[in-house]
């Protein structure tokens, strides 16, 4: 039979590019892929690596007038940018031209990693030469360009700073897969899940939803003074003097309990355990959770920030009981009221069964540590170095808000319907059920982050970054992304514009967030502390609440929408401050303020 009379049929496999022939793939076995088409050839050739469909006719080895058949939505496998991995052997032995010119200026120059030259919704790929400070190409007589190879000057985040030569092995790693066979896919922790508590959904009523800064304070403040019975709260960060002081107030004046496990990382934190203690006496039990050393029960952080009071109401927050997670605000009108605090999701849910979910898990927590406990000191970490920040950026933040009135408390199912509400945990449930729901989502997906890192591995969290680009990426749907300009780190942004992110979809907002929301199809909201990190999804202790009811979903997208246009602005190339590290024992510039490490970034 001829190849021209003979039957068309389908393969599937990934499309490799290798001596400028292009082969499919599958299970071992290569085939080459053979057109007169060129369009079809450089369709095939984009999408190296990615797992395609293809039509011909097969003869031998090859595939005859092979052409693409798209794969369904829900099997597409979102791949690495292919341009990157052309540009990774280019990183890794740049070429003559740009060795000479660095030369003269390794002074200033931290390494070189593919990535992209981004200017609101462009993305191009470029060899990127990371430097330390803020300089053009111009000044340091790098060519823009060399032969059909892109070259752009970029400043290096501080971790890229750190890092130096070694940060290629990362980016090597994110495009190639290779060296991840070495690393740690799960970290050794010791937990082990409670056995008489289960994250079973319910339905309830009485849901107060409310957001930071502009109520957070003044809705928690109420809710703990009417304590009558019992205090249970897992928290990361306490050391609002407020609130100190008011669980101080209520430890004296009634004979309550008051039970805490918190994450002891700060010497405000110790003083307020001590404060506590004098005034609650045997009637406050208190344990710093563990999360460090070989016997720690969570990789690296006790994240979350639930207080659930007498057994039969609780709060539930992205936010710490800390300054800027609640700050005091004072009446009347506050046209820079974001000056005061973070952008937080904060609900109350008076509901028993609900309650009593989060109450066992806390005391499951608290048994656990204080058991053990007598396993030895935790092993400290070594300090990050302290980070230099120009005086004009905190001006210029506090004179761009501008916010023409708060943001209200709302109710929600009071009577009537009740509301389905599902409670996530991490290291529990969170992933799986998340990922469930971005990948469900048909309309619209909204997120709004502190940060957003880079995946490390195939792992959970790498499959929500693809659930997201799949979704970003699928035609007539609303997807948004908002994170905190100061936390998210650039090489985060391109890491993930690498994995299939559209940068048309990712705003950077300028004030504070804290926020880890997400909001679907106007139908759901998701609440709560999980950040998205590989740790923060799958091996800290956090908690969420997935929320089924669009008026709640309306009310939080009101102030996501508010942030969107009017907070945020596109993601480029150039951020608007880059932290430098700061030399030890050497004096801060002038112009220039020195700060702490944790106090530009979260990393928990």
């Amino acid at each position: 039979m001829s190849p021209a009379s003979a039957i068309a049929k389908q393969f599937v496999g990934k499309v490799v590019v290798e001596g400028g022939r292009t082969f499919l793939e599958s299970g071992g076995i290569r085939v080459e892929l053979v057109t007169d088409d060129p369009a079809s050839i450089r369709e095939l050739e984009r999408l190296r690596g990615v797992p395609v469909r293809i039509t011909g006719q097969q003869e031998g080895a090859r595939i005859l007038r092979a052409r693409m058949v798209p794969l369904p939505e829900s099997a597409a496998e979102i791949g690495p940018d292919p341009d990157l991995v052309e540009l990774l052997p280019l990183a890794q032995n740049p070429p003559a031209p740009l060795k000479e010119a660095l030369a003269s200026v390794r002074e200033h120059i931290v390494g070189i990693r593919p990535g992209y030259r981004l200017s609101g919704a462009t993305a191009e790929p470029a060899l990127v030469v990371l430097t330390r400070g803020l300089f053009t190409a111009d000044q340091l007589h790098i060519p823009r360009t060399i032969g059909e190879t892109r070259i752009d000057v970029q400043p290096a985040d501080p971790q890229e700073q750190l890092q130096g030569p070694a940060l290629l092995s990362y980016w090597t790693q994110l495009l190639t897969g290779a060296g991840e066979e070495a690393a740690e896919v799960a970290p050794a922790i010791k937990y082990q899940p409670p056995k008489d508590f289960h994250l079973d959904e319910c339905k309830v009523h009485n849901i107060l939803c409310h957001v930071g800064p502009d109520a957070g304070w003044k809705t928690l403040e109420p809710f703990l003074d009417a304590t009558a019975e019992r205090l249970t709260v897992a928290m990361y960060d306490f050391d609002a003097p407020q609130i100190v002081e008011a669980m101080v107030a209520l430890g004296r004046k009634n004979d309550c309990q008051f039970q805490l496990i918190l994450q002891e990382d700060k010497t405000e934190e110790t003083e307020a355990v001590a404060d506590l203690k004098k005034a609650w006496r045997a009637r406050f039990a208190y344990t710093p959770a563990l999360v460090h050393g070989p016997d720690r029960i969570f990789n690296n952080s006790f994240h979350t920030k639930v207080a659930v009071r007498d057994g039969n109401a609780f709060w539930l927050s992205s936010g710490n009981w800390s300054p800027h997670s609640q700050p005091i605000v004072p009446e009347g009108p506050q046209p820079t009221i974001y000056r005061l605090g973070n952008r937080e999701w904060h609900v109350v849910i008076r509901d028993q069964q609900l309650a009593a979910i989060f109450e066992g898990f806390i005391r499951f927590d608290f048994d656990t540590a204080k058991a053990a406990e007598a396993g030895g000191e935790e092993a400290a970490e070594a300090p990050m170095p302290d980070l230099l920040v120009p005086e004009s950026f905190f001006a210029e933040e506090e004179a761009a808000v501008v916010q023409p009135a708060p943001f209200e408390p709302q109710e929600f199912a009071t009577s009537g319907e009740a509301v389905r509400v599902q409670p996530l945990m991490t290291p529990d449930n969170y992933p799986d059920a998340i990922l469930e729901l971005i990948e469900g989502a048909e309309e619209s997906l909204w997120m709004q982050y502190a940060y957003i890192r880079g995946p490390k591995l195939s792992d959970k969290y790498m499959s929500l970054v693809k659930a997201v680009a799949k979704q970003m990426q699928s035609k007539n749907k609303d997807v948004r992304v908002i994170i905190d300009r100061r936390n998210e780190k650039p090489a985060d942004i391109q890491a993930l514009i690498a994995l299939g992110w559209e940068p048309e979809k990712i705003r950077l907002q300028r004030t504070a967030v804290h926020n880890k929301g997400i909001l679907i199809d106007s139908q759901i909201a998701v609440v709560g502390s999980q950040n998205w990190s590989p740790d923060g999804t799958q091996y800290n202790r956090d908690a969420s609440l997935i929320l089924r009811s669009p008026q709640i979903a309306k009310y939080f997208a009101k102030v996501f929408e508010f942030d969107w246009n009017n907070l945020a602005a596109p993601v480029s190339s150039v951020p608007e401050i880059t932290p430098v590290i700061a030399t030890e024992g050497v004096p801060t510039p002038r112009g220039m303020v020195r700060i702490p490490w944790n106090s530009w970034y979260q990393e928990s």
